[in-house]
């Protein structure tokens, strides 16, 4: 299984309810149309300050069955495009960071 883990701040010009509103009614709903998509978490953060804490408005697991069926998805896929198109107005690209992993579950 192979997972897209996503760290995403928000655009500047947007508040967070502003993004959070985006996220769910608008990209939430071209995420789920990416073909071969098995499972989709959005972890939203909760306005608690402290040492340690990572400035990002949401991190989105995203799970594949396999490398190729990321692939597709992501960059071979219309809906893929619409996903990296509604990004511009949405993320900060120069803050936002991403890792593909291949989970392994403990327990």
């Amino acid at each position: 299984m192979i997972k897209l883990a996503f760290f995403v701040s928000r655009h500047p010009e947007l508040s967070r309810a502003q993004f959070r509103d985006h996220a769910e009614s608008v990209y939430l709903p071209l995420l789920k149309q990416l073909p071969g998509l098995k499972r989709l978490v959005l972890n939203f953060r909760q306005s608690v300050e402290g040492p340690g804490q990572l400035e990002i408005d949401v991190m989105a697991e995203l799970w594949f069955d396999s490398m190729a069926t990321y692939q597709h998805a992501i960059h071979g896929s219309t809906q893929g495009e619409a996903v990296r198109k509604d990004r511009a107005g949405f993320f900060d690209e120069t803050r936002s960071k991403w890792m593909l992993c291949e989970e392994t579950s403990v327990f």
